[in-house]
């Protein structure tokens, strides 16, 4: 009668044996498992980022033709009216800023360059300054009208 050892039943693979097939396995296991739950993680937040992008799209689209059409009721010339319309201006394009603010502080990703708003302000600026001096402001007018519309362009084509 033949013993046979452990080792003599195993088939010689040539590459390590059985120990090393299995640990190839379990780490293939583990893989195709990271991959899956990665998966899982990751799609709702790419659909969370999506939407997000889409409902700050559209509440930019809504601040700016407020501006847009807030900018078309400013007066040439210093009226009593003027002051509360320049603010009701600043405000718009200050929650459109603070909005792509958020928007790169959350994603990394900037919506519209802080450039627009920077312009804007500094037009915002000067159209107080010549409408407290009582100076012409037919020119800043139509300068921040320019900036307001495309800006407006851009929030369009964000949707």
């Amino acid at each position: 009668m033949m013993r046979h050892t452990t080792r003599a039943r195993e088939p010689v693979t040539g590459r390590g044996g059985r120990r090393s097939s299995a640990l190839r396995n379990a780490v293939i296991l583990i893989l195709i498992l990271a991959l899956i739950v990665l998966g899982a993680v990751a799609f709702p937040s790419l659909q969370l980022r999506s939407e997000t992008k889409e409902l700050i799209s559209m509440r930019l689209l809504t601040e700016c033709d407020t501006a847009v059409q807030k900018v078309q009721r400013l007066s040439r010339t210093a009226s009593t009216t003027s002051a509360s319309t320049l603010q009701e201006i600043r405000s718009c394009i200050y929650a459109m800023d603070v909005l792509c603010q958020t928007y790169a502080g959350l994603t990394g990703e900037q919506l519209i360059p802080s450039s627009y708003f920077t312009t804007l302000y500094t037009q915002l600026s000067s159209y107080s300054s010549q409408m407290i001096a009582g100076s012409d402001t037919g020119t800043l007018q139509t300068a921040i009208s320019g900036s307001v519309q495309e800006l407006y362009v851009l929030c369009q084509q964000l949707n």
